[in-house]
């Protein structure tokens, strides 16, 4: 069993660009990525990272709560992959390459999509199963540690 760490990381600079939304990366695997703006939220997120055939989409199975995948919303320049065989993301950070069965600990935050969205924000609802009930967890820009 491969574990890999992730922890949260400061969110930007104000030079960066913030556009307010989430957009969707990719075809299969599809991801959701933020703008990087909002606050640096630094909970901890355990579980493995499962793919969804019928969404096409990522998300983590978390630790004691199997029966409900988490929607990952990853950060800015976060990628989707396919690595022998197995499909993911590649982190900005290293090229590191999370891959779906890798267990993972992920820093960033849970977020009330339909009681409280994030002002101004959007987000797309095609990785979504049902929205008014999904867990829906932002990953703040990351920084992989052993």
């Amino acid at each position: 069993m491969f574990t890999l760490a992730i922890t949260a990381a400061c969110a930007g600079t104000p030079e960066e660009p913030k556009s307010g939304h989430v957009t969707l990366e990719g075809q299969d695997p599809r991801i959701l990525i933020h703008d990087g703006s909002g606050p640096a939220m630094q909970a901890l997120l355990l579980g493995q990272l499962v793919y969804n055939a019928s969404t096409k989409c990522l998300a983590v199975k978390a630790s004691g709560q199997p029966d409900s995948p988490v929607t990952l919303v990853w950060p800015p320049e976060t990628r989707p992959t396919i690595k022998d065989g197995k499909r993911g993301v590649i982190l900005r950070y290293k090229e590191l390459a999370l891959l779906e069965g890798t267990e993972v600990r992920i820093g960033g935050g849970f977020v009330d999509w339909v009681k409280h969205p994030p002002p101004g924000w959007t987000l797309p609802d095609a990785c979504i199963a049902d929205s008014s009930n999904a867990a829906i967890f932002q990953v703040n820009p990351i920084s992989p540690v052993s």
